[in-house]
């Protein structure tokens, strides 16, 4: 009789672990760098001021017109800094 009793209570703790299990799986999909749509590399122009705005506009970069040379911005999405690679270029 109490067998008849524990197997639901048994079957109902299983289900929430497959689901806490498929829905961390889902989150850490959706926060890989793959994931996060990258903003196309885009120069500058001189003689125009120019704004450069992240993917998801956390993050601007102003360039003046003033500027002598043409100058090149990429965003770079990192969810672990620690993990990520180090970005060619000077790091500002």
């Amino acid at each position: 009789m109490r067998l008849g009793r524990l197997a639901p209570v048994v079957a109902a703790l299983a289900t929430t672990l497959v689901f806490a299990l498929l829905l961390r799986d889902a989150v850490q999909a959706a926060r890989s760098p793959s994931s996060i749509p990258q903003a196309a590399p885009v120069c500058s122009t001189p003689g125009q001021d120019t704004v450069f705005a992240s993917f998801d506009r956390m993050v601007t970069v102003r360039v003046p017109g003033s500027s002598p040379r043409t100058m090149r911005v990429e965003f770079y999405s990192v969810v672990d800094a620690h993990e990520a690679p180090s970005p060619p270029g000077a790091f500002v």
